[in-house]
């Protein structure tokens, strides 16, 4: 009975590594077919298709276009295009778009393209990428296409080359532009933080005005004021005047009924005296 057990645990253990080593060269077949599919020919003529035969040859109103459809109809007008001649190409629609206006700006930095060297193409385990120079009239450009495992055109890059005299002047140039942005809203803040200074005048000039008016009319009131309590004086003095000469008159026999004092008026004749 120990025996039969161990038998077939044996036959158990013989039959799961027998299923992982299957599975092991399944696995080893795979990614050799996957890497088999993309050769240095095979990438060197796709490229010489989409860079040579599109990107270069397509008048500048059809590249427009291009950037104005979907990145989806990109893709399948690309593929079926050139598949009414026999070839299956595959790019990625975003890809393609951005590599157009890649190379529409390189054209215009380089005046035109004369020649396009022959690529050097580089198979790995992420795929293909494919470099070449282009020349042209006024600059020479790099461009750099790269595929996926599966042969896809993923991006296309144009690089115009630029010499050291040129380099050295762009970033002079930014730096002056930078520099002076920068002194520009300076100069732009201390002109808005020296107006602050007019701001307590203005202030001032507006709140002396009902000052002025309040103080007017303290003295408006003042004034009246003073005219009653001179008016009420000179009637009390001249009560008291009439009743003295009323006075008078009564001691001396006469008669000091009918004798009113109107107003009394200062004069300097005694003083003269």
């Amino acid at each position: 009975m120990v025996i039969s057990m161990k038998n077939r645990m044996k036959k158990i253990l013989f039959f799961f590594c027998t299923l992982l080593f299957v599975l092991g060269l399944a696995a080893c077949g795979k990614k050799v077919e996957t890497q088999s599919k993309l050769t240095v020919e095979e990438i060197e003529f796709q490229t010489q298709l989409l860079v040579n035969g599109l990107l270069v040859q397509l008048p500048q109103e059809e590249l427009e276009n291009i950037l104005d459809m979907e990145a989806e109809e990109v893709e399948l007008g690309i593929r079926q295009q050139f598949l009414q001649y026999g070839y299956s190409l595959a790019v990625d629609g975003a890809g393609f778009q951005s590599a157009v206006e890649s190379m529409m700006t390189a054209k215009k930095e380089m005046g035109g393209i004369n020649e396009i060297q022959a690529y050097n193409v580089v198979i790995d385990k992420d795929g293909a990428k494919a470099t070449s120079e282009i020349i042209g009239q006024t600059r020479n450009a790099s461009i750099e296409v790269e595929y996926n495992v599966r042969g896809k055109m993923t991006s296309i890059t144009v690089t115009p080359r630029y010499a050291m005299g040129e380099v050295v002047t762009k970033a002079a140039l930014n730096t002056v532009l930078g520099m002076g942005t920068t002194f520009s809203i300076l100069i732009l803040i201390s002109l808005i933080i020296s107006c602050f200074s007019f701001i307590p005048k203005i202030q001032a000039k507006y709140m002396k005005q009902p000052v002025i008016l309040e103080r007017k009319e303290e003295a408006a009131v003042i004034e009246h004021v003073s005219e009653k309590d001179e008016l009420s004086h000179d009637l009390e003095l001249c009560a008291v005047v009439t009743a003295a000469i009323a006075a008078y008159e009564s001691s001396n026999g006469g008669s000091g009924e009918g004798f009113v004092v109107r107003s009394i008026k200062k004069s300097n004749k005694w003083r003269k005296a």
